[in-house]
């Protein structure tokens, strides 16, 4: 819960601020790093809805993956391994958590496919 405290109070604001101030960090651009602090935010809670039943932490969890996939797709370049691993971890949420396995395929199934399409794969 202290991890959550400090992504939620802390990490996720702070690059917000940064976002719609235009400016830039060290090292990771705004949106990538939000995108990862999403990410993590909806790990922490898909691991406590696995624990907590009905607390809320499904619905929590969603919320933060889709911010984040939302933020991935207009920022990050589909071969990105923040938002594949987004793609990844939102897809087990729904198959595992929301118990809708079709969302979990078609979203798995979306970020390989955009994923493969830019790559440049030559055969030899």
């Amino acid at each position: 819960m202290e991890v959550l405290k400090v992504l939620e109070d802390t990490l996720v604001p702070n690059i917000e601020k940064i976002i719609s101030a235009g400016e830039k960090s060290e090292g990771n651009t705004p949106p990538e790093a939000l995108v990862f602090y999403l990410k993590m935010a909806g790990d922490y809670y898909r691991y406590l809805s696995e624990i907590v039943v009905k607390e809320g932490y499904d619905k929590k969890a969603e919320e933060k993956y889709k911010k984040g996939t939302g933020l991935a797709e207009e920022h990050l370049l589909a071969t990105h391994p923040i938002r594949l691993g987004l793609a990844l971890n939102f897809s087990v949420c729904y198959y595992e958590i929301l118990k809708n396995p079709q969302a979990a395929c078609d979203m798995a199934k979306k970020a390989f496919d955009a994923a493969i399409s830019k790559l440049d794969v030559r055969l030899i």
